[in-house]
This record gives C-alpha cells, sequence and structure tokens, in this order.
C-alpha cells in the first residue's frame, strides 16, 4: 500500500462511517419528534354523552365527574365514568351552577328567578330563595354566593348568604356573564358585555374597573392571576389592580376558559380546544368531537368537563403533558435539521473523497467562495429566509401528504392514502374540468390586451400614445379585492346593474340569479373584468413593441405590407418572448388562485364553481385535513412544474443586437 493512497482511502471509510451515523441519527430523531407529538396529540377524551343542548356544567373534585345543567331544565350529576347518578328537575334552565369552597354543595341559578342549594352526593335539595330576576351568572366564595341577574336594562350583581339575605347589590345596565372569587373568596370579579371587568371587595365597593374591547364572556382565577375570554377571541390574565399582564387573540371567539394548574389554560371554542401557558403563549390546540361551549377543571387539574352538544370529560393530565412534549419534539426537529446539515456536508465531503476530480473542483469552489464571502455573507440572510419561508414549507408538504396530519390526532403514515382521496374525490375532478375551462379563457383573453397595445403603439401622436397609455395602465392600483367585489354588486340579482338594465329594457325573461344558477355561474366568472385589457399584460407586449428595431419597419412599410400581414407576419413572431411569458405567467396564476371564486360564489351553487386550490383551501382551514391539504398541494405542483416546463422549452424568441 502506497503513502499516496492510505490516506486517501481512511478519509473514504471516515466519511462513509460518519455519513452513515449522521443519517441514523436523523432519522431516529425525526422518528422520536413523530412519536412525541403523536402521543402529544393522543385523543384526551374519556367520554362523552349525548343529550339536550347544555347550558351549565362544573367539574367535581378528585375524578369524580360532572354536574351539568341543561336546557331542558334539568340538573344531572354524571360520576367519573359518565354514568348518571343523580337528577333534579327545575322550574327554568339553571344558567350557571357552582360548587361550595368545601364542595359539598351545589348551587345554581335558573331563568325562573330562583336559587337552588343542593347536596353535591345526593341531588338533595338542602335550600332555595328567590331573586328579583332572571339569574345569569353564580358563584360561591368565602364571601358568599355572587350572582348575576337582569332583565333588559335591569341588571344587577349581588352577594348573598345562604338563607337569600343581600349582603349587597350593584345596580347596573349591562348583562354580567360571567362572576370569580379571587383565591381569598372576598374579591369578586365581573365581566360584562360592555367589555369591562371590576373588582368587588366583601362590601361591595368596585375596587377597579378594567375597559376592554370586547364583551366578556369567561373568567378563571389561577393563583394571583385573573384570566378572561372574550367575545373577540381573546384569552388574557389581569394582575393586581387591573394591570394587564398579557393577552393571545385564539380566535374568532372563546366562550370559556379555565385553569388546568398553574402553568396551563384550557379555552374552548367550538370543537377546537386551546392550550395557553401562564405567560399567555399558544402552547397547542386540539380538535374535539363535538362543539363545545362551557369547560371546567377540577381542583387538581386532572380532569376537565366540557358542555355544549354533547357533555364530555377529557383527560387534563395528558393536555398538561402536551405543552412538554410540543417543547421536546421542537427541540428534536431543531437537532434534526442541525444533524441534516451536517449529513449535507458529510456527504460532500464523501464525495471529494471518492474523486479526485470532484476533490479539485470543490477545491477550486471553494477558493471561488473564499474570494467572494462579504458577498454570499450578504446574500446569507436572503437565502436563509428561502430556506425558511418557501422551502421548508414544500418540503413539509411532501412530507405531510403521506399522513393524516390533522390537529388533535396523534400523526401517522397513510403512505398513498391521501393521494388516491384526490383521484378519487368528485370535487376535484369537478375542479380540474372548471380549470381547464378558467384556463383556456385565460390565454383567449391575453389577445385583448396584445391588441390594445398594437393600435396604441402605431397611434401617430405620442401624446395619443402617452394619454392611452394611462388610461390603461391606471386601473392596476385598484386591489383585485374591490374589482371582485364590484363585479359581485354587478351580478346581483336584484338590485345588479345587469339585471335591473334587463327590466327597464322589459327583457325580465332574460334576467338570472347569475352566480346561482349551476349552468351559467361559470359562465359569469370568467366573464368578469371585461373586456380583460389586464394592465400587466398591456404593459408587457408594449414594450415587447418598443424593442423591435425601427428598421425593421421601414423594411416592411417598402415592401408595401399592410397592417394585418404586419402584425401576422413581423410583430406576433417577434412577440414570442412576451408571449411565452404570459402564458407562463397565466398557467400559474389560474393553477393557483381560488380567491376569484371564493369571494363570489365560495364552489357553488351546488359544485359548479369548484376548482382545486379552493377544494386545498376548505381542507385545511375548514376541516382541519391538513395531510389531505397537502397531498392536493403537491399534485398541483407537479402540474404547475411539468406544464411550466413544458412551456419554458418552447423555442426560443427571436433577440436582436
Amino acid at each position: 500500500m502506497s503513502l499516496q493512497t492510505y490516506p486517501s482511502r481512511r478519509v473514504r471509510r471516515l466519511s462513509v462511517v460518519v455519513s452513515a451515523l449522521l443519517a441514523v441519527l436523523l432519522v431516529v430523531s425525526f422518528i422520536a419528534s413523530g412519536s412525541i407529538k403523536g402521543g402529544a396529540s393522543s385523543n384526551p377524551q374519556l367520554w362523552s354523552v349525548s343529550g339536550s343542548n347544555y347550558e351549565s356544567v362544573i367539574a367535581l373534585p378528585d375524578q369524580g365527574g360532572m354536574i351539568i345543567g341543561t336546557k331542558d331544565n334539568k340538573i344531572t350529576r354524571l360520576d367519573a365514568s359518565g354514568k348518571t347518578v343523580w337528577t333534579l328537575p327545575t322550574t327554568g334552565t339553571p344558567k350557571g351552577i357552582d360548587l361550595s369552597p368545601d364542595g359539598k354543595q351545589l348551587t345554581a341559578v335558573t331563568e325562573s328567578r330562583e336559587l337552588l342549594i343542593l347536596d353535591t352526593e345526593s341531588g338533595k335539595q338542602a335550600g332555595s330563595f328567590k331573586i328579583s330576576y332572571p339569574g345569569i351568572a353564580v358563584n360561591w366564595g368565602g364571601a358568599g354566593i355572587a350572582i348575576s341577574q337582569g332583565a333588559g336594562t335591569n341588571q344587577r350583581v349581588g352577594l348573598f348568604d345562604l338563607s337569600g339575605k343581600k349582603l349587597w347589590e350593584n345596580k347596573l345596565f349591562i348583562i354580567t356573564r360571567t362572576l370569580a372569587f379571587a383565591a381569598d373568596g372576598q374579591t369578586l370579579f365581573a365581566g360584562n358585555d360592555s367589555s369591562q371587568i371590576s373588582a368587588f371587595d366583601a362590601s361591595g365597593k368596585r375596587l377597579w374597573l378594567r375597559e376592554g374591547s370586547y364583551p366578556i364572556y369567561s373568567l378563571a382565577i389561577n393563583g394571583e392571576q385573573l384570566v378572561y375570554a372574550d367575545k373577540g377571541g381573546y384569552v388574557g390574565a389581569i394582575g393586581a389592580a387591573g394591570k394587564l399582564l398579557w393577552s393571545n387573540k385564539l380566535a374568532a371567539a372563546i366562550s370559556s376558559v379555565t385553569a388546568i394548574n398553574e402553568e396551563l389554560f384550557a379555552a374552548v371554542n367550538g370543537n377546537k380546544l386551546f392550550l395557553v401557558n401562564e405567560a399567555g403563549k399558544l402552547a397547542g390546540s386540539i380538535q374535539l368531537k363535538s362543539s363545545f361551549m362551557r369547560l371546567s377543571s377540577e381542583p387538581s387539574g386532572e380532569r376537565l368537563a366540557v358542555v355544549g352538544t354533547q357533555a364530555a370529560y377529557l383527560d387534563a393530565g395528558l393536555l398538561a403533558s402536551f405543552q412538554k412534549n410540543e417543547k421536546l419534539a421542537a427541540n428534536l426537529q431543531i437537532i434534526a435539521i442541525i444533524i441534516a446539515v451536517l449529513l449535507v456536508a458529510a456527504l460532500i465531503a464523501m464525495a471529494a473523497a471518492f474523486s479526485a476530480k470532484v476533490r479539485t473542483r470543490a477545491s477550486s469552489l471553494g477558493k471561488r467562495i473564499w474570494r467572494g464571502k462579504i458577498a454570499y455573507l450578504l446574500l446569507l440572510p436572503t437565502i436563509s429566509s428561502l430556506a425558511l419561508f418557501n422551502y421548508y414549507p414544500t418540503l413539509s408538504a411532501f412530507f405531510h401528504s403521506f399522513t393524516n396530519w390533522k390537529p388533535g390526532l396523534p400523526l401517522k403514515f397513510v403512505g398513498w392514502s391521501n393521494y388516491k382521496q384526490v383521484f378519487h374525490s368528485h370535487f376535484f375532478w369537478t375542479g380540474i374540468e372548471n380549470l381547464i375551462a378558467l384556463l383556456v379563457t385565460g390565454v383567449i383573453k391575453l389577445g385583448a390586451p396584445l391588441l390594445v397595445a398594437v393600435i396604441i403603439f402605431h397611434l401617430p401622436s405620442e401624446r395619443m400614445k402617452y394619454w392611452f397609455r394611462t388610461l390603461f395602465v391606471a386601473p392596476i392600483v385598484v386591489p383585485g379585492i374591490v374589482i371582485t367585489l364590484v363585479w359581485s354588486f354587478f351580478y346581483d340579482p336584484n338590485y345588479g346593474l345587469l339585471n335591473s338594465t334587463l327590466r327597464e329594457l322589459g327583457l325580465d325573461n332574460w334576467t338570472h340569479t347569475w352566480l346561482g344558477e349551476p349552468g351559467i355561474a361559470m359562465k359569469s366568472i370568467i366573464f368578469i373584468g371585461f373586456p380583460w385589457i389586464a394592465p400587466f399584460a398591456f404593459l408587457v407586449f408594449y414594450g415587447g413593441l418598443i424593442g423591435i428595431p425601427g428598421d425593421i419597419y421601414e423594411a416592411a412599410k417598402l415592401e408595401g405590407i399592410g397592417r394585418i400581414n404586419r402584425f401576422l407576419k413581423l410583430e406576433l413572431p417577434l412577440l414570442v418572448g412576451q408571449i411565452r411569458l404570459l402564458l407562463v405567467l397565466t398557467f400559474i396564476g389560474t393553477m393557483q388562485d381560488f380567491a376569484l371564486i371564493y369571494l363570489t360564489t365560495q364552489g357553488g351553487p351546488l359544485d359548479s364553481t369548484y376548482v382545486p386550490a379552493l377544494e386545498l383551501y376548505y381542507s385545511a382551514s375548514k376541516f382541519g385535513d391538513y395531510g389531505y391539504a397537502s397531498a392536493i398541494g403537491v399534485v398541483l405542483f407537479g402540474v404547475i412544474l411539468v406544464g411550466t416546463i413544458f412551456q419554458m422549452r418552447l423555442r426560443s424568441s427571436v433577440e436582436y443586437s
């Protein structure tokens, strides 16, 4: 063995070993991250019970189940397995329920102006008293029972003892939907529809008032923090003297919030459960099987009771672990990315070790990069942004298209299942048919700006050229959404300009619901933008005409070529480059765009205006099926890539020096 070859072989062996080791570590880290995420997003629902629409709920301590109030005028206790322990009929809907500080008794206010006190174990009535107005909310603290009641502008928040004696009462004009006693059981917090949160002491004196932006739907106590949820979809925390500690918008509206433990809160909006940490950051979200409006956590934080169209019991301990597992999974993903970078470097080193030619080229490339190190350093932020915001989402879509990615469910590899679903979907193929119609008409529409560009280019006066160019380019400043909405009003069946004009002309039989009839909805969408003189296409064609040398026109004039032949035999062939560019952009834009259809018909009537991009949007935003949406995205990506390459390989445009 020569001294020259020995180091080369050693480098080769070392590079192979290092690459293999990094590849194994990369696979292990991704599998571990996926497993942790899957475990964290396991279904936390222990059981659910269908029945009447539920109005109120309180979770019992020591995993004792829950007590619920229903709209059919009942209070029912369910044990930890979902079985009914007792049911008490009431004379009105129990609008609010709460436990005594020791958990042995229950209080409820009803729409029939009554407060009930019940034994938690047996459901037997231990007391009751009448209140002045229909009950809205109730909370039981050390100072007594706080009640919100009212009708119309006669709204009250007050404190009562167990006999019904009024300790204090404040007259308000706004509905107070939620009450919560502080940890000391003396200070009462109240949230109302006027976006206000107030604090009252044991005598009813207002300590502070905080103005918000949206009606307050729910309050919860966690140590020294008061957590709120409002109609605007915000969850926030308030500290001493009403100071806002943090706020985070989670959804369109948050109907209820509760503290699982000192580090984690749960908030609900329909069938989505949000987890928020003590700093107000979103720790995760879980898709529930039904729509829920109220939730309550037991004191230990082990179980969570939620009600809406169903009553469900959740494993709050599993929810609490979700946050920790998410952090661990995120750290593992970072490690995996670092390993992937090292693996790429190792593979490059291995390739260099196995080929002298590669080593020579790599050395030359390295020297060139080093000479231009400042330029590459300045390009690094751009390259990093492209990698993070363009290439990473694309690669993520490829990966998730082979999974059942849905929020709140374990991530599982499903192979080609999503792609089979795509190609067997009626909506997808209907969308393809509509897409072909849009592509064909989109190409035809390019004729309008081409014709206008040629006409303006050959105007005899430069002043006329300037003003006509300005006239046709000016609409580019109008946002596309505004144009779409104007056309929607134009097509309005009752007050739209089109039908109104037809009625004035006595052509009532010609009027239609232009965007509401399956037979003509797609045709109406295609007609939007008439006469289809797109400013961008006009400028591209006009610029191409300017680029044609003047001596060619002089030669054509000497040959006696007419205007039509000049356009067909001279100008059109010399605009092939511009035409090809606009064909590519039209193809890509039509494949990707769904805003026009979403703003006009949302894919209807029936499915007559569906396109694949709209199906992708609905799958992700409405149905939460991100795996299927990723598969649609990959299919569209493939079609766009193939179509673009095909068009780019058409013959090159003629260039003139």
